[in-house]
């Protein structure tokens, strides 16, 4: 990956983003925010410690929003910044591959 660019810049010019229109821009930048969402998620609960995981389900069952649920693994899980950046460069890596 070049590093003068962003994980962004890079998905944006192999995907040719700038060739969509903006309503199917807004559509993939928010199918992107929710894989890189989930992903991190997964990543955070597999070092999540049994209390943490329970008070995560608990947020979960009661439907809290994405970002109560950042706030929560912010606050709570050490690594977490580090977890959704690799998230986001694994899924650059993977457009970039398939796009190649």
């Amino acid at each position: 990956m070049d590093q003068t660019l962003t994980p962004l810049d890079e998905i944006n010019a192999a995907l040719e983003i700038d060739e969509m229109t903006e309503k199917e821009q807004e559509e993939l930048m928010l199918d992107l925010g929710e894989l890189i969402f989930k992903g991190t998620i997964i990543g955070v609960m597999e070092i999540m410690d049994e209390k943490t995981k329970n008070e995560f389900h608990k947020l979960i069952d009661r439907n809290a929003t994405q970002d109560e649920l950042a706030a929560f693994i912010e606050d709570n899980v050490p690594g977490a910044n580090e977890i959704a950046l690799e998230t986001v460069m694994n899924l650059t890596d993977d457009i970039l591959a398939v796009t190649a």
